[in-house]
């Protein structure tokens, strides 16, 4: 904890500390890893949950995931 800060509700500390919330977070880090997957920087090991659509629309970019 930062000295001061604990009085302070959550919104105001984040705001204080110019941080996003705890969701927010989670959520960019989580499609960070979904990029870094369908990219094929990280290999997965316990199975196939994504795949690739085989499809040539998918309005401007390459990589569209479909579930198996």
């Amino acid at each position: 904890m930062i000295q001061g800060y604990k009085e302070l509700s959550y919104e105001n500390r984040l705001k204080w500390c110019e941080l996003t919330t705890l969701e927010k977070r989670r959520g960019r880090g989580d499609l960070i890893e979904a990029n870094k997957i369908i990219t094929g920087k990280v290999l997965i090991q316990w199975g196939n949950f994504l795949e690739i659509a085989s499809s040539n629309v998918t309005r401007g970019h390459l990589r569209k995931g479909k579930k198996p």
